[in-house]
C-alpha cells in the first residue's frame, strides 16, 4: 500500500465535485457506482452514511482542473471497502451541472367581458280618433312592458403575464466510483496508466 503524507492531502480540494453527488444533479451514488465484473455489488450504504460521508482515510488525491484534468481520490471507507473516485467537468467554471437558465413564457390572461345592454321600455302604439290635436299630459297612463335584451358575453385578452419556467439541469461532466475489498483490484482495473504513474510518484510505500 502507498499513501501520500498527511501534509500533502488537501481534502477540501474534493469538496467541489463531492457537493454534486446528489440525486437532484443526476449524480447519485448509485448512478456513479461502477461494479467490477468479477465481483458482486458492493454495499453503498444509505444517506447520510454513504459516499463521500463515510470516508475513513485518504491515500491519494489529485486536484482537478475544469476541462483539463480530473479530480481523483483514493482511500478507504468506514465499512472497510477501498474506493477510487474520479470526476471530470466540461464546464469552464468547474461545475458539474448547469441550472442557471430560465425560460420566460408570455401567457395571455383571458377574462369574460360582458357587453351590457340596458333593458328597454316599449310603449305600445296608440291610435287616437280623428285628426284632433292632443295634449300628451292629458293622455291616460299606459303601462309599459320591460323586455330584456340578451347580454352578449365575449372572452377577450385584457393583459399578458410573464412566468419564469426553470429548465431541467444539464449535466456538464461525469463521475465514476469503484469500490472493492481489495485495493489491488482498484489499482489494477480502475486506474489508467497516467493516473497510476502520478499516484506512484506522489505516494510512498506504507507497511
Amino acid at each position: 500500500m502507498r499513501k501520500m503524507s498527511s501534509n500533502s492531502i488537501d481534502t477540501n480540494a474534493m469538496q467541489k465535485p463531492y457537493m454534486y453527488i446528489q440525486e437532484q444533479f443526476d449524480y447519485s451514488v448509485e448512478s456513479i457506482y461502477r461494479r467490477f465484473i468479477t465481483q458482486s455489488d458492493a454495499d453503498l450504504g444509505s444517506y447520510p452514511d454513504t459516499f463521500p460521508n463515510n470516508i475513513k482515510e485518504y491515500f491519494w488525491i489529485q486536484v482537478g482542473e475544469a476541462r483539463l484534468k480530473s479530480w481523483i481520490s483514493l482511500g478507504q471507507l468506514t465499512n472497510g471497502l477501498y474506493f477510487y473516485y474520479t470526476a471530470f467537468s466540461t464546464n469552464q467554471d468547474g461545475k458539474f451541472y448547469v441550472n442557471t437558465l430560465r425560460e420566460e413564457v408570455s401567457i395571455a390572461k383571458m377574462e369574460a367581458v360582458k357587453n351590457n345592454i340596458p333593458f328597454k321600455s316599449i310603449i305600445p302604439n296608440m291610435i287616437l280618433p280623428g285628426n284632433s290635436q292632443y295634449n300628451i299630459h292629458l293622455l291616460p297612463e299606459i303601462p309599459t312592458a320591460a323586455i330584456p335584451i340578451p347580454i352578449n358575453i365575449e372572452t377577450e385578452t385584457i393583459s399578458t403575464i410573464i412566468i419564469v419556467k426553470p429548465i431541467k439541469p444539464v449535466k456538464t461532466g461525469h463521475m465514476n466510483l469503484w469500490l472493492s475489498c481489495r485495493l489491488s483490484d482498484i489499482i489494477e482495473y480502475s486506474m489508467d496508466l497516467v493516473s497510476y504513474e502520478k499516484y506512484i510518484s506522489e505516494t510512498v510505500p506504507i507497511e
